[in-house]
């Protein structure tokens, strides 16, 4: 039987989920990266993966532990081929209008930049930015923190509380936070709309996949962008539409979900 959800249960689920972003965002500083030897550069990739993995696990079955939950906070992974592919070219269209956005936001002439690490080498940036982070966020912010508030909240409008509040705490761990003022860039507007939109996505479709395919193809895109010879406003121009028009196809419920047990 699951256990009312009181104030002080609210207050204890908004203060775990800012305890989850601190260390979420203190992964890659914990393991830091090591320039002079690829075994230590390996082995601090895989440890911030397990790390956000078993932070995803204890996040879930605390929720299960404290609601009372009927089993666990389950998600899938299954998905269809076509799917997995528009998914992936939601992530595109939506990296290039959003960067040609940035661009015009901030008056640059070009478009087009992927923020990694600065003493990360090539090869480990690339890898972590298109692999292990789309799949660990997706796993925590759309599969613990979302899945786990749409079990909890019992209110009329759970879907749409939890769709908010999902995009609004990944949207927050891309505050930029390497000065004395936390700095809210136009990454931070695009990691709020894209992690409502992957919520969306991953209710709608029934699995977590396509928000891993869009995600890495989000990411993928960024290391490219700045390559296109299009100045900012004919990208906007030009990506926004396509994007827009992707993501309807995306959310749209099917006839069938891909995975019915989500």
């Amino acid at each position: 039987m699951k256990r009312e959800f009181s104030t002080g249960r609210v207050i204890l689920v908004c203060v775990a989920a800012l305890f989850v972003i601190t260390l979420y965002r203190s992964a890659d500083e914990i393991f830091v990266w090591n320039n002079g030897d690829a075994v230590a550069q390996i082995a601090a990739i895989a440890a911030a993966c397990a790390f956000r993995l078993a932070l995803c696990a204890l996040l879930c079955e605390a929720a299960r532990r404290l609601f009372s939950l009927d089993g666990s906070v389950a998600f899938s992974f299954r998905a269809k081929p076509a799917t997995l592919s528009l998914g992936a070219i939601c992530g595109a269209f939506a990296q290039l209008a959003a960067a040609a956005i940035a661009a015009l936001i901030e008056g640059s002439p070009t478009f087009g930049v992927c923020a990694v690490p600065e003493d990360a080498p090539a090869w480990a940036a690339f890898f972590s930015t298109v692999a292990v982070t789309p799949f660990c966020e997706e796993l925590v912010f759309r599969g613990a923190i979302y899945r786990t508030l749409r079990k909890i909240v019992p209110l009329k409008t759970n879907f749409e509380f939890s769709v908010a509040f999902s995009g609004v705490v990944f949207s927050v761990i891309h505050v930029q936070t390497d000065g004395p003022v936390p700095r809210f860039t136009p990454a931070v507007i695009a990691a709020l709309v894209c992690g409502a939109l992957l919520a969306v996505t991953v209710e709608r479709r029934g699995s977590l996949a396509p928000a891993v395919a869009f995600h890495a193809a989000f990411n993928l895109t960024s290391f490219f962008a700045g390559y296109i010879p299009l100045p900012p406003v004919a990208a906007a121009a030009i990506f926004t539409p396509l994007f827009l028009g992707a993501i309807i196809l995306l959310i749209i419920k099917p006839k069938g979900n891909d995975n019915e047990a989500l």
